[in-house]
């Protein structure tokens, strides 16, 4: 789960009351040096292989995602990688389905 970072120390806080005394988790951690990227658009209902060109344009870029998420909607794809290669990863997804070109 993606929480903004004022709010981690209460997230873990809760999780760990939550999941942690059930036996079924057997750690909570946070990471705070990543940044999500949402890739959002009409074009991508029903449309094959969008999740592809994102996924692929970032890894051969060597960026690794750490978490994905597709709202049901299928209007949008979000992920999450280090906050020192996001800027590297919206440059990537752009070039790859060529926006901001007129």
């Amino acid at each position: 789960m993606v929480v903004k970072r004022s709010m981690v120390q209460r997230a873990l806080n809760a999780l760990n009351i939550a999941l942690l005394g059930r036996g079924e988790v057997k750690e909570v951690f946070s990471e705070d040096d990543v940044n999500v990227i949402a890739v959002i658009g009409a074009g991508m209902r029903g449309t094959p292989g969008i999740a592809a060109k994102v996924f692929g344009a970032v890894a051969s870029n060597g960026i690794n995602v750490r978490m994905i998420a597709q709202g049901s909607s299928e209007l949008n794809i979000s992920f999450v990688v280090k906050e020192n290669e996001s800027q590297e990863a919206v440059r990537v997804v752009h070039s790859a389905f060529e926006l901001g070109k007129h």
